[in-house]
């Protein structure tokens, strides 16, 4: 299967976003912690091969105790609930090695898991579709001012999780806005910022971790992931998304000499993947 490809088969377009389509966003994935006594959700994720997963390396920091955590795909409920969706043991992490938990630089990380994805394209709604969001040339510069942010995070800043998949347009803002906002804290080189500066749509809590993507030329590649923001759709205070361009060279050597040989044959064809790396056998 083609990376970046959705399935539903009518297009509908968080906090000020809508209801996502069944199929539109196949890539999309729960990561859950689960311990002795709890079942918890933690961040978005998303697909980017048949074993691993992207993420936000805050959602695996902290108390690390006994804990374990799974990934649920193929539905837009992180519980699983419609009983469409698959569920995947996450047998290793990979924190970006530079990443600060202060300033959350290099805020990404990657999750390998058990059993692997089986691509799908669902049935005739797009339910229980499954599949890879592509990823950008390390070099790119994308030229579109507009991404989407999906999640099921809260649906105002003091508000409750969502029950369902959610997406939002989001405009790509100069990274001005977000330096007046945090400070020196924001790298427009390896952050993107996002948003609206007139507040109203916006990631929250729970979304941390997700992908904001970008359709280009009828593909859809992930350019960033859900990493911090001041509360949730304030004025003046746009979403600060990692840059996953400026990290791509690590995570997909990463995936490769882990043997993920399918990593890029797959997608010999596409202009967005396996850009001026080298890989092994």
């Amino acid at each position: 299967m083609e990376c970046g490809q959705q399935f539903s088969r009518r297009y509908w377009r968080i906090v000020g976003g809508d209801k996502a389509r069944t199929g539109d966003y196949p890539w999309q994935a729960f990561l859950i912690k689960r311990t002795a006594t709890s079942t918890d959700y933690v961040c978005g994720a998303s697909i980017i091969s048949t074993s691993w997963v992207l993420t936000a390396a805050h959602c695996l920091t902290g108390d690390k105790g006994k804990r374990r955590f799974i990934v649920v795909v193929g539905t837009h409920h992180w519980n699983n609930r419609d009983r469409v969706g698959s569920v995947h043991q996450v047998i290793q992490e990979i924190i970006n090695p530079n990443y600060n938990d202060k300033t959350l630089y290099a805020d990404i990380a990657l999750l390998r898991v058990n059993p692997a994805f089986k691509y799908k394209t669902g049935d005739l709604q797009g339910r229980g579709a499954v599949g890879p969001v592509c990823l950008p040339y390390s070099e790119e510069r994308f030229t579109k001012k507009v991404g989407v942010v999906s999640g099921t995070g809260a649906t105002s800043e003091y508000g409750p999780m969502s029950r369902y998949l959610k997406s939002a347009r989001v405009n790509l803002l100069n990274g001005y806005y977000c330096r007046r906002a945090y400070d020196q804290d924001f790298d427009s080189k390896t952050m993107i910022c996002a948003g609206y500066t007139s507040g109203g749509v916006d990631s929250c809590q729970g979304d941390s971790g997700g992908p904001l993507t970008m359709t280009v030329n009828g593909q859809v590649i992930q350019i960033g992931v859900v990493s911090y923001g001041g509360g949730c759709a304030r004025r003046g205070s746009p979403g600060v998304y990692t840059r996953v361009a400026s990290f791509l060279e690590a995570i997909v050597i990463k995936a490769v000499l882990s043997q993920e040989t399918s990593f890029c044959d797959s997608r010999k064809s596409l202009k967005y993947n396996c850009h001026n790396i080298k890989f092994t056998s």
